[in-house]
């Protein structure tokens, strides 16, 4: 079976996206400037959203094999949040209770686990994406079916189920098996859909959307995408879904540079693009691994500075990517 053509410019953009995700989970807990708190704001209220739009703009409806898709999926996502997200993360996380003396209700964390309230080392990613997928795919049989006015269909559809989930998620009811995040995530993935067969994008267009999301995101408050947890739904959306559809822009419509300094740089970036689960998933290990340190010599947790802190990470896990055992790699779905 012939492997897929990568797309550089998507493993560049993905690059740049989960070295977002690290300097976000590098900052918690340290006090940061004004200049920086609204730049995390900028990029929490966008970086999720855009690797939902990412694998909307690579989806294809035409499925001729939904059982095979599923087949794949559950390996390159549902395997490595199994075995990562729950097994190793429920451990790894709970080394918390050695820096900090804890209570721990075991029976509450399993039933959280297993209703998918609770998932470790930012791995809700990858289930929630999962459960879009089967949606996506269950929509997809309308394709099949050779119904009319497709198009349009899809995206009413995609309309009810983005108000829905935006309703659930002022109950509880949305919580559970992360119904409200599946319902609004499937709305930005199909919206990286819509922007693929437009196919009209510029630089210009690109930067205008990409200041729009920003303003967006400055007038709203803190967004916590994992837990929707949003001040104004509607900024919310339009920042997240402006930004996301014109970093999209931009990467495709710039090219790569003919300086060698500057092209190993984005060949690094590209690295932790084709392997952004694997970053997902260890990263916050590495930064466990920081705050064990400092409890071990009993300093005061976040001593380390985040200058420090931010570049150690990204080298680690460029050296977990190279060195990493075969079998080890392959629990991540490879």
């Amino acid at each position: 079976m012939k492997k897929n053509k990568r797309i550089e410019w998507i493993d560049k953009l993905k690059g740049y996206l989960i070295l977002s995700v690290i300097f976000l989970h590098c900052l918690n807990g340290y006090t940061t400037s004004v200049f920086t708190t609204n730049l995390l704001k900028y990029i929490t209220s966008f970086h999720m959203i855009a690797f939902f739009c990412l694998s909307g703009y690579l989806f294809d409806y035409n499925i001729k094999s939904i059982k095979d898709c599923i087949k794949r999926k559950s390996s390159t996502l549902l395997k490595p949040y199994l075995i990562w997200g729950i097994l190793i993360g429920f451990v790894v996380e709970n080394i918390r209770l050695i820096i900090r003396v804890e209570y721990i209700n075991i029976f509450e964390t399993l039933f959280r686990i297993c209703t998918l309230r609770e998932s470790f080392l930012a791995s809700w990613f990858l289930i929630v994406l999962f459960g879009v997928y089967l949606l996506e795919y269950l929509i997809s049989l309308l394709k099949k079916r050779n119904i009319s006015n497709f198009d349009m269909i899809s995206f009413i559809i995609h309309v009810l189920l983005f108000a829905i989930g935006g309703l659930l998620n002022c109950t509880r009811v949305g919580e559970y098996f992360c119904i409200s995040l599946i319902l609004i995530s499937s709305f930005f993935f199909y919206s990286g859909y819509i922007f693929k067969k437009i196919e009209k994008s510029d630089i210009i267009c690109s930067v205008v959307f990409i200041i729009a999301g920003a303003i967006f995101a400055f007038i709203n408050g803190t967004v916590k995408y994992s837990a929707l947890n949003v001040s104004n739904y509607l900024l919310f959306v339009l920042s997240g879904l402006l930004s996301s559809l014109g970093w999209i822009g931009f990467f495709m419509n710039i090219h790569s540079t003919s300086n060698k300094q500057v092209r190993v740089a984005e060949d690094y970036i590209m690295l932790l693009g084709r392997e952004s689960v694997i970053v997902l998933l260890t990263h916050p290990i590495v930064l466990y691994g920081f705050r064990l340190v400092e409890s071990f010599f009993k300093i005061k947790i976040h001593t380390f500075p985040v200058i420090l802190v931010f570049p150690l990470t990204v080298l680690i896990e460029f050296i977990i990517i190279r060195f990493m055992p075969k079998f080890v790699k392959n629990s991540f779905g490879k």
